[in-house]
């Protein structure tokens, strides 16, 4: 889809050694991301800092609670789209090459979203069983 991708990795990430927070981190392209940062910006204070999608930032597990009860919410609103536009009224897509793609696989796409939510959504709450922090990384 797009060309760049923001991570999410488990625990505080390590500056003195990010290799280890970029293996276990999971990787979401920057035009799905989109539609997951909007419950980090409304639920984390940090993410909520101008330009902290361009570095690591810290989210506390019950800020991750809160996200993904909205990413609960998302899904509902996905999975009930049944036109390209009431997606692109989720923020979805920007870029005019990306959004003539989406609008010509339309079922496939949204698909494709949910299943990347919930799998998104079950790695998150596995993580948050072993960590009080999950951190964003950036692009």
């Amino acid at each position: 889809m797009g060309g760049l991708y923001l991570g999410i990795c488990p625990g505080a990430y390590s500056s003195s050694d990010p290799q280890t927070s970029f293996r276990s981190a999971v990787w979401v392209d920057e035009i799905p991301f989109r539609l997951l940062e909007e419950s980090l910006r409304k639920r984390s204070p940090e993410y909520a800092r101008p330009y902290s999608h361009y570095g690591p930032t810290p989210v506390i597990h019950q800020e991750w609670l809160q996200i993904l009860g909205d990413w609960v919410q998302l899904r509902s609103l996905i999975l009930k789209a049944r036109t390209p536009q009431q997606m692109i009224r989720l923020r979805f897509p920007e870029k005019r090459r990306v959004l003539m793609d989406f609008k010509r696989s339309f079922a496939k796409t949204r698909a494709k979203l949910l299943a990347l939510l919930d799998e998104l959504m079950k790695w998150v709450r596995a993580t948050l069983a072993n960590c009080e922090i999950l951190t964003v990384l950036g692009i």
